[in-house]
């Protein structure tokens, strides 16, 4: 808090950053976008959503992974997980069994 107060360009940057993740990944027109791409797969005939679903989803925050080509990953037990920022990505290093329960 002391490093916010004293840094207040540091602190603007970090508001502007967490309020444009929040825009991007949890507001209603990102789910919207979710769930027409969902329904656009299912009209397409693409035979394993479900499984699509579970690939591009982050173990560890729950959230669908928007481009899972570009998304930061890592492999356990011979699986490869993708995760929606490198945060998740850390979090599931430091304890990856606890994720994949």
């Amino acid at each position: 808090t002391l490093r916010l107060l004293r840094n207040p360009d540091g602190a603007l940057a970090l508001a502007n950053s967490g309020r444009e993740r929040v825009r991007q990944n949890f507001l209603l027109p990102r789910l919207l976008l979710n769930e027409l791409s969902l329904m656009k797969e299912i009209t397409d005939g693409k035979p394993h959503v479900a499984r699509a679903w579970e690939e591009w989803r982050d173990h560890v925050c729950g959230m669908m992974v928007s481009d899972p080509a570009t998304a930061p990953c890592a492999d356990f037990e011979g699986q490869t997980y993708v995760f929606c920022s490198k945060r998740c990505q850390s979090r599931f290093l430091k304890h990856p069994e606890h994720f994949t329960r």
